[in-house]
């Protein structure tokens, strides 16, 4: 366990076992929600959302293994933030607020942008069938790069399991799909 900072932000899931060894006087703040918390807002999710949700995020085991690293400006927003669901919790509801929901995915969208600095997929770790077709149109006059091992290789997806992927993402083979396209 490494020395921590004021600013040290720790993602847990019920699931998780933690523990923490104090040597000095701290600080800790708890934003405790359970995954019926954001089924109940929905209807308040932004669509950038869909494809990482706090849920995704929460589980991934890659942020559980590194320290994300903030810009000192996304250290305040954090601060900030935290802070505002703390002075909103002594008046009002947390668990029923639209507000406090959005201030708790600012949260998110802190961890995602450090994850992304970070190369770290927040996602399902399997791309969109729209970035999987770009990559293919951008490179179909580079065979090396469109063989099955590099595309793969590229998504971070086992290229055992890429053709079942491809075809259950587009109804047709990996193979089929770039003899059509260059002969189109």
């Amino acid at each position: 366990m490494g020395i921590l900072d004021e600013s040290d932000l720790f993602i847990i899931c019920p699931q998780d076992q933690h523990y923490f060894e104090i040597t000095k006087s701290t600080h800790f703040t708890f934003i405790k929600f359970t995954d019926s918390y954001f089924a109940g807002h929905k209807m308040n999710t932004p669509d950038a959302l869909i494809l990482s949700t706090p849920e995704s995020i929460m589980s991934n085991k890659l942020l559980k293994e590194v320290k994300l690293k903030m810009e000192e400006s996304y250290i305040s927003i954090l601060r900030n933030t935290v802070e505002n669901i703390v002075a909103y919790n002594c008046r009002k509801d947390v668990a029923s607020s639209p507000l406090v929901y959005y201030q708790i995915l600012s949260i998110f969208g802190l961890i995602r942008e450090a994850a992304a600095k970070l190369s770290i997929r927040i996602d399902d770790g399997q791309p969109e069938k729209e970035e999987l077709i770009s990559y293919i149109h951008q490179h179909i006059y580079e065979p090396s790069l469109i063989q099955v091992k590099n595309v793969a290789a590229h998504f971070n997806i086992a290229t055992s399991y890429f053709s079942d992927y491809f075809k259950r993402k587009f109804a047709m083979s990996y193979r089929e799909y770039v003899k059509s396209y260059r002969l189109n």
